[in-house]
């Protein structure tokens, strides 16, 4: 072990390749030895791009060691270690020796997908998250049998110009669903691809006159089964009737103009104070939801959430809305669900390359705002859920570039410092977090309470 260590740490601290090479000849040499002592000295290594070469020789020789070995560097935390840069050069290293694309078992490939979900969730440099993102995506996409970028596309696009034109074609729904069948006839498989099966979950609740008229006849035609019309290709029933209550209700108006008017306000104060708040409650229920059917709501909602596209994103909003209120006098059985909805609602703004998207900042904006969120009385029961937001929101506002973008995040975390009643003790440790302007409001909210106490 030591002469493993000592070519290890030559070739990491000195560039020496030289004992690298001899050790890799030696066949008696156990590969599990080497990966060990691998894991142990890459990460503190000055340069990553010198050992590039001789560690993708290695995995070559041997690949029952790759996946432990790049799993266990995507997920490694460690204070002294540039963890950003190892992502990055695994990602890299991934890449040039192809391990992704060998003929792995998906269990081993979601092995890596899982690396990544928990590396994207604690990279704090979007670029490098946006990376790994896109390569899980890939991998995520080999297992669960998702269609080909371009053939998802047209699919998608055909979807949205229905969507968009459905006034002309309701009474054509006929006529329309024989000619999807003829575009993407059933030996494509269109319904293995789970965005395009999601973005049908959700055309049938924003239009269900045209998509659930489509589904009738695509079962008619034996295009469909009657069993994927109804498990497949629709959201479960409970959550199909608060995604159409939340899209046919007034409330998406006024939120679709509340959006224009912050728009217009932009850049030009701090923080507005709402005179007359709103609930934008869509969706109601006389018992409380199960803990077991939240999480099944919730799980569906995230899914509904990452593939939405922007014209849907208002009405997926206010029923993820709808579920936050329905849970919000419920901590105490509901946290888990009611945290998990609360980091939906403020992540969702992130689509899945991870660029902001304007409309949808300015919804949860609208939501955050003219609700008075921040004089909820869930955040002196549950601070620490206030004290995440208030983080996250801060760290998506150090990342935009877009001043404008910058305005409407901002005004998102004013809205809960000037709100909350006891945001100086919430706040106590992080406050050096939050963006200019948050944090000069904070320091006056601060000020107050001191004097009054």
């Amino acid at each position: 072990m030591n002469d493993v260590n000592a070519a290890i740490q030559a070739l990491v601290c000195r560039g020496d390749d030289d004992t690298w090479k001899k050790l890799l000849q030696e066949e008696q040499r156990d590969p599990q030895e080497i990966k060990n002592a691998l894991l142990k000295f890459i990460p503190f290594a000055p340069s990553l791009d010198p050992l590039t070469y001789p560690v993708c020789a290695f995995v070559q020789l041997n690949p029952e060691c790759a996946v432990d070995l790049w799993t266990k560097l995507l997920v490694f935390q460690h204070d002294l270690c540039n963890v950003s840069e190892l992502r990055n050069w695994v990602v890299h290293a991934i890449n040039l020796t192809q391990t992704s694309s060998t003929s792995l078992d998906d269990d081993v490939i979601l092995a890596i997908v899982e690396a990544c979900s928990l590396a994207i969730k604690t990279e704090r440099r979007r670029h490098i998250a946006k990376r790994i993102h896109t390569f899980r995506a890939t991998l995520a996409a080999r297992v669960h049998g998702a269609l080909p970028d371009r053939e998802q596309s047209s699919i998608l696009a055909h979807l949205d110009e229905l969507a968009m034109h459905r006034g002309s074609y309701t009474t054509k729904s006929l006529v329309w669903a024989v000619d999807f069948a003829r575009r993407y006839p059933q030996d494509r498989s269109p319904w293995s691809d789970p965005v395009v099966v999601e973005r049908i979950k959700l055309l049938v609740c924003l239009y269900p006159e045209l998509f659930k008229t489509m589904l009738h006849h695509w079962v008619g035609l034996k295009y469909i089964s009657l069993s994927q019309s109804d498990n497949l290709l629709r959201h479960r029933p409970l959550l199909e009737d608060i995604m159409i209550s939340a899209a046919h209700h007034p409330m998406l108006r006024r939120l679709e103009s509340s959006k224009k008017h912050w728009q217009s306000q932009s850049l030009s104060v701090r923080y507005i104070d709402v005179e007359e708040p709103c609930s934008f409650s869509t969706w109601s229920s006389e018992t409380l939801l199960s803990t077991a059917t939240m999480d099944i709501l919730m799980a569906d909602m995230k899914a509904a959430a990452a593939n939405c596209p922007p014209y849907g994103f208002d009405s997926v909003a206010l029923a993820l809305w709808a579920l936050i209120l329905h849970m919000r006098d419920h901590v105490e059985t509901h946290r888990p669900q009611l945290s998990q909805a609360l980091r939906l609602l403020f992540s969702s703004v992130l689509p899945a390359d991870l660029n902001l998207e304007p409309s949808k900042l300015l919804a949860v904006l609208v939501l955050v705002a003219e609700s008075r969120m921040g004089s909820w009385s869930l955040w002196s029961a549950c601070p620490d859920l206030l004290t995440s937001v208030l983080v996250f929101m801060s760290k998506v506002y150090g990342d935009i570039d877009d001043e404008q973008m910058q305005w409407v995040v901002g005004m998102i975390v004013n809205c809960f410092i000037v709100q909350v009643p006891d945001i100086p003790q919430v706040l106590a440790k992080r406050a050096h977090l939050l963006p200019p302007n948050a944090l000069q409001l904070y320091k006056q909210r601060l000020q107050l309470w001191r004097r009054a106490s």
